[in-house]
């Protein structure tokens, strides 16, 4: 992966983390509302290795904060 899309999935994650935050949600009750495991949610968000996010999790997870996905790609891209 580039640096440049390293960069996008980083900020996608501080987008959703700055959206849960709002909400004061927490990863725990996030990831079981879109049914993954905590973990698996928290590596999703970090950009972890080997840990891409699926689209249809980023669906969920913009359905769960009630945010568009577009709303959220545009978050990231203003962090870039």
């Amino acid at each position: 992966m580039s640096d440049l899309e390293d960069k996008k999935i980083l900020a996608l994650g501080k987008a959703i983390k700055m959206e849960m935050v709002g909400q004061d949600l927490t990863q725990k009750v996030l990831a079981d509302k879109i049914g993954i495991h905590r973990e698996t949610l928290s590596r999703y968000l970090s950009g972890a290795a080997g840990y891409n996010m699926p689209i249809g999790i980023l669906f969920q997870i913009s359905n769960t904060l009630g945010v568009s996905v577009q709303d959220l790609v545009e978050r990231a891209e203003a962090r870039l």
